[in-house]
Parts: structure tokens; sequence; C-alpha cells
């Protein structure tokens, strides 16, 4: 019960329209690494892209429907070993989002947890995966973190279908 109430008291921080911290997306990647490499950095998503089939005509598979979602309501801010996240979860069978608690919601320890830079050069990514424990499920999470801070999230949990999410990683600024 503790960890619901400081789950919603660190949301309500993070999203309150009231605060003086707006965040800025960080497109330089020795910035981002250095962030990374820290483990104090915030992602912010814009898009949810839904892994099932739908059928809408026999022999006609419509997959992977992308779904726009608000700026801040779907985030992951990694403090140390700590990982607080909220996203809406877009499953199979559901038109419409499943927020608040229906969501994925996690605010625990990471454990195995691994981060490494892909490719040489200009266009160098961090790839980075854990697992984390929600309040309804054990979700495994990887991370691809691009050159100019675009960020692609896969979630995958033991008691829902995988999840992807499209965002970007931020800095905030007062």
């Amino acid at each position: 019960m503790l960890k619901n109430i400081l789950l919603w008291f660190i949301c309500l921080l993070v999203v309150s329209p009231a605060k003086a911290q707006t965040p800025v997306p960080v497109t330089k990647f020795s910035t981002i690494q250095r962030l990374v490499d820290s483990n104090r950095f915030e992602m912010v998503y814009t898009i949810a892209t839904t892994h099932h089939s739908f059928y809408l005509q026999p022999g006609t598979p419509y997959s992977d429907q992308n779904i726009r979602i608000t700026r801040d309501s779907a985030f992951v801010i990694i403090q140390d070993s700590i990982a607080a996240g909220y996203l809406p979860y877009f499953g199979s069978g559901y038109f419409i989002p499943q927020t608040g608690m229906k969501g994925i919601v996690f605010y625990n320890k990471m454990f195995d947890q691994t981060k490494s830079v892909l490719g040489k050069g200009p266009r160098q990514s961090i790839a980075y995966r854990f697992t984390v424990t929600g309040q309804e499920d054990i979700y495994k999470i990887s991370i691809d973190i691009r050159h100019n801070g675009q960020c692609y999230m896969f979630v995958n949990g033991l008691k829902r279908a995988p999840i992807s999410y499209v965002g970007q990683i931020v800095e905030k600024v007062e």
C-alpha cells in the first residue's frame, strides 16, 4: 500500500501542470550517454504499438497498430537502481487504454540490468535492458536509445501481450 501511495505521489510530481520543470528533449549523444551511465534519466513516450493481430476480413491480417498518447501520460524514470513508470496499456480486445492501476505501473528495484553502446561513429545507440516487478506483473523491459534521443521501448509481461512505445529521452530544466 505504501508503494502505491509513493508511486502516485511520484506521478503527481512528474506530470503536475504546475511544476516549474519542463522536459526538454536531449539530442546530443554524449549527453545521452552521460545520463544513461549515471542511471539518472527520464523518458516520455508518445506512441504505443500493440503486437496482436486483428482479422478484419478472412485472410487479411492487420497488426502492429500505432496509437498516439499524450506526452505527459506515459513515462519511465530511472534513478540509480530504481525504475518508476506509468504506461497506458492497449492489449488485445481493448479499444480504449487501460489507464490508472490497469495500465503498466511499476516502482521497484531493477534486476537483470544491462546496458551497452551499439554501433560506431555518429549513429551510435544504447541498448538498456532490465526486469522490474510491477503491481500486477513482472516486466522485462528493453529500451533502444538512439543517437538523437529517440527511444524505442519494448515491454513484455508475464500476464499480458507485449507492447512497445516510441518516445524521447528528456532532461528537466527550470
